[in-house]
């Protein structure tokens, strides 16, 4: 949806197995789906919502999510009237269980405080500008809100549900201040960050738990190197993935890179600056090493760890040769070597057709 006019919700009834909506520069109208549906209870099956350049407050955004109980994955690009982020927790304690017939009565009476209560919530919410998301939500992407704060929910003392199920991908969150969230609300599971020093100042990035298995540092053209500090709460034990890309003054690792116990992949891309892989090696769990466009960087011996499955070389000069065949890891099922100036790096790859699978 582009630049639309505001639509009653029932329009949506005609689409059945709808499961992703977008809309784009919603403009002036509060938000295209509000206006003319009264509190009509609809239940729509739409997993995947992106909002970009949309004028929308925090209120009528967390009333038009409550029509969508699968909502798994949210972005929000552009929504600068969105200055606050909570969980909706009423949400997810008043989801119904089994009830006997005897029980009808008390269970309709629980489901209208619920709701009051619900109500309450979002009028408190409204008034502090603050979007309620849904506690179902997986994926959450922030993009372009330079005052958005991400805060516990106004109305909750429940330290355990003030948190979305798996609050994954919380992207570029470095623009956002004054988080104030419980000790046991991070379930992130990926995160993206484009400056390393504001993130780890802030709050938030004390709450990165064994819940983290990705994390991609893009664009941070200031980063020169990681202190202990920057590297005790961004490279965290539980992770699986690592990409450095865009880090134009980095010129080192983080130095405990080789003691991480699952990491699996790491791609390097487009870092011009760094020299080398860590001195101590990389962790012994790493089965893929992806290397792009890093001119200095070079393969010192002794650095493929002997878990290693996949090499990727592509456009880093510096690296003119591999190391010997019986240096190799045994466990190498596919080496990719592009724009490469070395003959005798070429040589080596020709060498290696029919020895690595």
């Amino acid at each position: 949806m582009d630049r639309c006019q505001t639509l009653p919700l029932r329009h949506l009834q005609m689409l059945s197995s709808l499961t992703v909506l977008r809309m784009f520069r919603c403009g002036n109208a509060a938000c295209p789906f509000i206006e003319g549906d009264g509190h009509v209870d609809y239940q729509f099956p739409v997993k995947s919502i992106s909002i970009y350049d949309c004028s929308a407050s925090g209120k009528d955004l967390t009333q038009l999510f409550t029509f969508f109980p699968k909502l798994t994955n949210l972005a929000l690009l552009h929504c600068e009237n969105i200055t606050g982020l909570a969980v909706n927790v009423m949400r997810q304690q008043a989801t119904p269980g089994q009830s006997s017939s005897a029980n009808k009565v008390d269970a309709a009476i629980e489901q209208q405080k619920d709701a009051r209560a619900e109500e309450e919530i979002v009028a408190l919410a409204a008034e502090e500008g603050l979007l309620l998301l849904p506690p179902q939500l997986e994926e959450l992407l922030i993009h372009h809100s330079p005052d958005l704060s991400l805060l516990s929910n106004p109305l909750d003392d429940n330290k355990e549900d003030g948190r979305t199920r798996r609050g994954a991908a919380l992207q570029d969150p470095s623009r956002a201040h004054e988080q104030v969230l419980p000790s046991h609300s991070s379930k992130l599971q990926h995160l993206t960050i484009d400056d390393v020093a504001r993130f780890t100042a802030m709050p938030i990035s004390s709450l990165l738990s064994s819940s983290l298995t990705t994390l991609k540092l893009d664009r941070d053209h200031e980063v020169e190197l990681f202190t202990k500090e920057q590297e005790a709460r961004l490279f965290v034990n539980s992770l699986e993935e690592i990409t450095i890309r865009y880090c134009r003054r980095l010129q080192y690792l983080p130095a405990r890179l080789h003691s991480l116990p699952c990491l699996k992949r790491l791609n390097i891309w487009e870092s011009e600056i760094i020299r080398m892989l860590p001195k101590d090696g990389l962790p012994s769990t790493l089965q893929e090493l992806d290397i792009y466009g890093c001119p200095e960087i070079r393969l010192p011996k002794d650095c493929l760890p002997s878990s290693l499955q996949k090499l990727v070389i592509l456009d880093c000069p510096t690296i003119r040769s591999l190391p010997k065949v019986d240096d190799l890891p045994t466990s190498l099922r596919e080496l990719e070597v592009h724009e490469s100036g070395s003959k005798e790096l070429r040589k080596q790859c020709h060498k290696l057709i029919g020895i690595i699978p």
